[in-house]
């Protein structure tokens, strides 16, 4: 009769050992699923803006570069607008308008009449 309580009570503690473990695995992934949606609240929220020599354009050689950088500006621009962060495509397009008034030679920032 004792070893017959003592198979059970094994069977009942590994069955509880087992529950235990699936508990603590929800948990860990509700805690990760709330972790990623505050760290991205806190990204969105803060950001360090590049930082640009002088007076925020940039020195090219050539205008062949300067074209270069605006078209892979134009691309990242496109695609950030297409994932749905605009922010960061009105930040690109305001970084596009400053180096086309920059190579017009207009004073950043332009002033709108």
């Amino acid at each position: 009769m004792l070893s017959t309580i003592q198979t059970w009570l094994k069977g009942a503690v590994f069955e509880v050992q087992a529950y235990v473990l699936l508990v603590i695995s929800a948990l860990r992934s509700i805690v990760k699923q709330i972790d990623d949606v505050m760290s991205s609240v806190y990204e969105r929220d803060y950001m360090t803006p590049p930082v640009l020599p002088g007076d925020g354009t940039m020195i090219f050689a050539t205008q062949a570069d300067l074209d270069a950088h605006v078209r892979r500006l134009q691309e990242q621009m496109k695609a950030a607008a297409t994932n749905l962060d605009f922010e960061k495509a009105a930040t690109i397009r305001d970084d596009i308008k400053r180096l086309r008034d920059a190579d017009l030679g207009v004073p950043w920032p332009a002033r709108r009449a």
